[in-house]
């Protein structure tokens, strides 16, 4: 007879770690997402066990740690000793953080959170090295993509697609035939249903007759 008994569960930092990385895969569907919170969390629960603590320990602690080593540059870089970037610190701490709000709202630990004890979160200047294309430059790069072959039809849909909506790159790449919808008979007109949006939202766009047709084509 098999034993049907059902095991007490008993809480680890590793199941806990693996159940929450489990969940973001799960809700962003996203294999960098997973590796980045996979990598990130990794490595600042090793770096805190160089110094004798862990995730548990002392908040103020693990704080102080924290953003030391949210700024710090890993591997063997050219600009090692240099801090990393106001984005790469958010999105460091930012992921720690989420670990943390899992931890207390799946498992009811009611811990503080050692990155919100403290107002350790960077202002970030959004595209601040990205330069703008003026009207004439977006249209002779453009019209430079050689429409006669597939690629060059594909290129100019996507980009054709990408300026009239302002649709992220991954949101663009995602796009597949069921999540275009056309409407109309003489003049067809598209719609586009991006299902990976920011925060895992849906949302929709409605292209113009120009755009609509050269995404048709």
């Amino acid at each position: 007879m098999q034993n049907t008994s059902i095991q007490a569960y008993q809480f680890t930092l590793d199941s806990a770690i693996s159940e929450w990385i489990a969940q973001k895969k799960t809700r962003t569907n996203s294999a960098k997402t997973e590796k980045a919170y996979q990598d990130t969390m990794f490595a600042f629960h090793a770096f805190l066990g160089q110094g004798n603590l862990d995730l548990l320990d002392n908040p103020i602690d693990v704080a102080r740690i924290a953003v030391l080593w949210a700024n710090m540059r890993v591997g063997q870089s050219q600009r090692a000793g240099e801090p990393v970037s106001p984005n790469t610190y958010n999105q460091r701490l930012a992921i720690l953080s989420s670990f943390y709000t899992f931890l207390n709202e799946n498992y009811k630990l009611d811990i503080p959170n050692p990155i919100e004890l403290k107002k350790v979160r960077r202002p970030v200047e959004a595209y601040a090295a990205a330069l703008p294309l003026n009207e004439d430059e977006t249209i002779t790069g453009l019209e430079s993509i050689d429409r006669d072959t597939r690629q060059g039809m594909r290129d100019y849909a996507l980009l054709a697609v990408a300026l009239a909506t302002g649709r992220r790159a991954s949101e663009l790449v995602s796009l597949r035939w069921g999540n275009v919808k056309i409407t109309g008979k003489r003049e067809k007109k598209v719609t586009l249903t991006f299902s990976h949006c920011k925060g895992g939202k849906t949302m929709r766009d409605a292209l113009d007759d120009e755009t609509s047709g050269v995404l048709l084509e």
